[in-house]
């Protein structure tokens, strides 16, 4: 229905936010650990989001990612998780560590995750292990590169929102520069100067 939502950013909680599109404010919730990349209330900001209906009413969702609703959507899927759950799973991962924890059958990683248990993680394994591999590149693909953490990626395009760059500034300038190995300040600065050479 809403694929996403571009607008103004009027409020932001740990759960949700409040963005106002055309006059119109909508209360979408987030993954706590999503603060920190949102700019401050007021800027524009573009969530992707998923609209989930129930027989007691409905909600919308958003990610920064279209690969985080994707994932989102996938492990809605499966039978036993709820949209709680598959938020705890994007805000607790990024989609590329999701997807390597599915395919390499990591339950403990998995089991990590608030909600999810043993006999959850070997569903999740069980039922998304051939999706996931089928949609590996498309879900990896912008992804942080390999060895970075994605709370440090997230971070990182967060510390550069604080900065006064937008999001469609900071998420390619981090995208461009990453390598293994960065921790959050190397790759802060790194950057940086990116940007300060365009």
């Amino acid at each position: 229905m809403y694929y996403y939502l571009k607008g103004i950013l009027k409020a932001k909680e740990p759960e949700y936010v409040i963005l106002e599109v055309g006059g119109i404010g909508y209360q979408i919730s987030v993954p706590p650990s999503l603060a920190p990349a949102l700019p401050p209330p007021g800027e524009e900001l573009l969530l992707y989001t998923y609209f989930y209906m129930r027989e007691d009413g409905v909600s919308l969702y958003g990610f920064l990612t279209p690969e985080s609703r994707r994932i989102f959507s996938l492990a809605l899927g499966v039978r036993g998780i709820g949209p709680r759950v598959a938020l705890n799973i994007t805000g607790s991962m990024s989609p590329l560590e999701f997807t390597q924890a599915v395919l390499a059958e990591d339950h403990a990683l998995l089991t990590k995750v608030p909600g999810i248990g043993p006999k959850t993680a070997q569903r999740l394994t069980l039922e998304l292990k051939e999706k996931l591999r089928e949609l590996a590149p498309e879900l990896t693909g912008r992804e942080t590169a390999p060895g970075i953490a994605g709370s440090t990626w997230q971070e990182a395009i967060g510390a550069l929102v604080v900065l006064g760059y937008t999001l469609d500034e900071a998420r390619p300038a981090v995208e461009a520069v990453a390598e293994a190995g960065d921790d959050l300040e190397e790759l802060v600065k790194k950057a940086l100067r990116y940007l300060g050479e365009k």
